[in-house]
């Protein structure tokens, strides 16, 4: 008992399955060399966001008093807004009836 002939479908598959598998390989090379080239830089990047975020974290705790009342006055000129706009609509919808 002999092993079956290969179908067209069979031999379609197996070389699909040979490009997929050095699809894969190209792609694991492509991102050893980007890590290789890249990778110093990713790091420094890295490591300046956490500084920026430090340094704005450290410049907020000093100014937090300003914050606060900016925070305070932002909210004001947001219901401002609000009740303007409401009264726009409603003035619009009093003309239309």
């Amino acid at each position: 008992m002999g092993r079956k002939k290969e179908g067209k479908a069979e031999k379609m598959f197996k070389r699909l399955g040979k490009k997929v598998d050095l699809l894969l390989e190209d792609l694991q090379e492509a991102k050893e060399q980007a890590y290789e080239e890249y990778g110093d830089r990713f790091d420094e990047i890295k490591k300046n966001g956490a500084t920026i975020k430090e340094e704005l974290s450290q410049f907020k705790e000093k100014h937090q008093d300003k914050f606060d009342g900016m925070e305070s006055n932002i909210e004001q000129v947001g219901r401002d807004i609000k009740k303007t706009v409401d009264k726009v609509f409603k003035k619009d919808k009093k003309e239309k009836k």
